[in-house]
């Protein structure tokens, strides 16, 4: 509904109304790149949540954009990354999932690509991630890597984690129309995760 508030807003003044979604719109089970011609069906309240929200986006606004992202990190305290930082803290063993896929997204990346796009004004749905896809314990294996860390990363089924929400097993997003539209992609992930360690220190 929020979405809807800021659509008939942003409409009213003449405004581009820009909503981020999510790879959690999708069930996983394509086992392939999800397109923006592709159909949703989210697993859980979040991701029918986000459905509701482009939808309503649509409805009531003509100039917008809904980017779909994933498994971003950036800033914020609550992102994959800065949870590794502590766990790496209290942990000599972790166990991480590794039947789960999709692309780690730096925020950095993201939001440059997304104010590229608003300039051109070819308003509508947009995949915008990192290039590439992994595991969350493939993420886990490389910024172990980098940051010199040789303890133990346990690959393990995400069921074992007993997790409260259902989660798509492969939500990898297809960026095109992207590069056809801002004129680049994006970089690897990994690329993008060095970048972001790199700032941190």
């Amino acid at each position: 509904v929020g979405c809807k508030n800021l659509a008939i807003v942003s409409s009213s003044v003449g405004a581009v109304f820009v909503t981020f979604s999510t790879d959690y719109v999708f069930d996983g089970r394509k086992r392939a790149p999800y397109t923006i011609a592709d159909i949703p069906n989210p697993l859980s309240c979040y991701g029918r949540s986000k459905l509701l929200g482009e939808s309503l986006t649509r409805d009531f606004s003509s100039k917008f954009f809904i980017v779909r992202t994933s498994w971003l990190f950036g800033e914020s305290e609550n992102n994959f990354v800065k949870k590794f930082f502590q766990w790496i803290k209290e942990k000599d063993v972790l166990r991480i999932s590794e039947d789960r896929f999709s692309t780690p997204s730096y925020t950095v990346d993201v939001a440059g690509a997304v104010l590229d796009l608003i300039h051109t004004e070819n308003y509508g749905l947009y995949h915008i991630t990192n290039a590439g896809w992994c595991s969350r314990y493939q993420m886990s294996r490389y910024i172990a890597t980098k940051l010199g860390w040789r303890k133990t990363i346990l690959p393990i089924d995400e069921e074992e984690l007993e997790m409260k929400a259902e989660r798509p097993f492969f939500s990898v997003l297809d960026n095109f129309p992207l590069k056809e539209t801002i004129g680049y992609t994006l970089r690897s992930w990994e690329e993008a995760l060095e970048a972001y360690l790199e700032s941190l220190k």
